[in-house]
């Protein structure tokens, strides 16, 4: 893409000699909450006049770290226009051909636990961009634990929200 107006795809490879969460040593593993009971806080109406109010504060923790042992693993796809996407991909990004490129680059899949991570908008196109291209896909849906979860040859793709932010173009 060309705008301000770009999105990114990862695709990374979880393991141990590749890409994995660290936590410091001599820390509590997972989320830790403290609970700080209840307070007064002052000034809080909408400012229009001085109030109190009564409410409950929680003060939430997490050490957590990651670590990139070898960054032939993790590949993001960037400058995707998400202006110029269509469902049939007949102009702008084909999502199912740069994802095809992404697992090409890595050295090797089975090192890991191989994953795509986009926003929803993002998989939603991919999503209609697949049967479009090919009556026999590439992308399938499949029942675990009660769940659809969707995949692109055997890779999950998996759904962040975080990744919507739009990005500058990057050269």
């Amino acid at each position: 893409g060309t705008g301000t107006d770009n999105g990114s795809i990862w695709l990374v490879i979880w393991g141990d000699n590749t890409c994995h969460g660290i936590i410091p040593k001599g820390s509590t593993a997972g989320l830790q909450m403290t609970d700080k009971g209840q307070v007064t806080l002052e000034d809080a109406s909408d400012g229009s006049n001085s109030g109190r109010m009564e409410a409950y504060r929680t003060h939430y923790r997490w050490d957590a770290g990651l670590t990139v042992r070898d960054w032939r693993f993790i590949v993001r796809i960037c400058n995707i226009d998400k202006s110029n996407r269509t469902a049939d991909a007949s102009s702008g990004p084909d999502l199912a051909d740069l994802m095809f490129q992404a697992i090409d680059i890595v050295p090797n899949l089975s090192l890991g636990r191989p994953a795509f991570y986009m926003d929803r908008t993002m998989r939603g196109f991919l999503r209609r961009q697949i049967p479009a291209a090919v009556a026999l896909s590439t992308l399938t849906m499949e029942n675990v634990g009660g769940k659809m979860l969707t995949s692109f040859q055997g890779v999950p793709v998996r759904r962040v929200d975080a990744l919507a932010a739009d990005e500058a173009r990057i050269t």
